[in-house]
């Protein structure tokens, strides 16, 4: 079947599916990743770092399901499901899928959240003093559930705040707040979907805990 649709592209296409479809098959750990949102600089700085462990490779999304279906590695269609989510790629490499994760996360930076972004853990903002003078900030940290007062001319958080929950949508007022506070609760770096390690399936989640715990 896939055979049938190759035929029916372009030369480039063909050369592209060719060479996904070897790396699918020689690979010994197979991610899915989703770039959307990652800006090209930052991308740029994750390639120089992890160039010599992984090879990255961003094509069409109908090129990537070509591939996964074409290629002589048998359990690679388990991936196509997932190169539906946003933008898509592919990252090979010869290290095990814990080896992997752990080399994508020593190359994330924190972030500031953004409205609609939703939250990685329980962001709890601790109680303390603050540089916030007196002002119209005070009623805006009691907008997002933080309970503030004034002390020595200055505001002052009275008590642990839990401002959203893991899993939870952060909001417009919450972003601004948590940037002020310079609290940068996102890690900013490649995104891992899945991966495939021999006939095994790794979501991220199954990922990041510890190898020998697992």
């Amino acid at each position: 079947m896939a055979d049938k649709y190759i035929s029916k592209v372009a030369t480039w296409k063909k050369d592209i599916v060719s060479t996904l479809s070897n790396e699918l098959s020689s690979s010994k750990t197979i991610a899915v990743l989703n770039m959307e949102d990652l800006p090209s600089r930052e991308l740029q700085k994750i390639r120089e770092n992890i160039s010599d462990q992984v090879t990255l490779r961003m094509t069409r999304k109908t090129l990537l399901k070509l591939a996964l279906a074409k290629t002589g590695n048998k359990n690679a269609s388990k991936l196509i499901e997932h190169v539906e989510q946003g933008m898509p790629a592919l990252l090979f490499s010869e290290l095990d899928s814990f080896e992997l994760w752990q080399l994508i996360k020593e190359n994330m930076s924190k972030s500031p959240a953004k409205s609609g972004q939703k939250a990685p853990f329980d962001i709890i903002i601790p109680a303390g003093p603050t540089n916030f003078a007196p002002g119209p900030i005070l009623g805006e940290l009691g907008d997002v559930g933080i309970k503030a007062g004034i002390n020595a001319g200055k505001i002052e958080i009275k008590q642990d705040s839990t401002v959203v929950k893991e899993g939870e949508e952060i909001n417009e007022k919450l972003a601004a707040i948590l940037s002020r506070l310079n609290i940068r609760p996102m890690k900013m770096g490649l995104n891992l979907i899945v991966s495939l390690e021999g006939e095994t399936l790794f979501l991220r989640k199954t990922l990041d805990v510890n190898s020998e715990e697992f």
